[in-house]
């Protein structure tokens, strides 16, 4: 990755006959991955902020979080079109749609984080996000659902959200083989 970063101002559009301020000083951080095979699919950035970015480790914060942006629009789309479709709801009052939109946030961050908990080499307790009730309940499904041969057998320890990722994956109708992941379900 090749990471440079400057200062720019923008001068308002003589069109607009606003209050804004005539100019506007940012920090721009231009993020690149250098041969890289694809050129369509290579990462290129031009982040503006008004943060100050005086040195590299500025410029690396800033990628930080709009790296983290991913995550956010991970919840939209499950939230949204690929998910609770919330926009479709046919609820009427703002109290109502406030409270649905609680209840599907909550399951959604609790699909992120299992979804998430398969891709990190350490793992979070289950009890972040099922109650003990819970965690006895996936406790049966899990032997439910392993299969008898090793490979069919969930591979993460014990009450850890990997762990009831897997059975999740499983009920799901996941065939718990290695050449698919469960992350795909």
């Amino acid at each position: 990755m090749q990471v440079r970063f400057d200062r720019v101002t923008l001068l308002k559009p003589g069109r607009l006959r606003d209050e804004s301020p005539e100019r506007v000083s940012l920090s721009v951080v231009d993020v690149s991955e250098v041969n890289y095979p694809e050129a369509s699919q290579q990462v290129n950035w031009k982040l503006l902020t008004t943060h100050p970015v005086n040195s590299v480790a500025d410029a690396l914060q800033i990628v930080r979080w709009y790296s983290q942006r991913w995550y956010i629009e991970q919840l939209f789309r499950l939230l949204k079109r690929k998910g609770f479709q919330l926009e479709h709801s046919e609820l009427e009052s703002g109290w109502a749609i406030r409270k649905l939109t609680i209840m599907a946030m909550q399951s959604a961050l609790t699909i992120l984080q299992l979804k998430f908990a398969l891709q990190q080499s350490e793992q979070m307790p289950a009890k972040q996000s099922f109650s003990s009730g819970q965690i006895k309940c996936l406790k049966l499904l899990n032997e439910k659902y392993q299969g008898k041969t090793e490979k069919q057998r969930n591979p993460y320890s014990p009450e850890t959200l990997a762990w009831a990722a897997w059975i999740i994956a499983r009920i799901g109708g996941w065939k718990a083989y290695q050449s698919q992941s469960p992350r795909d379900r």
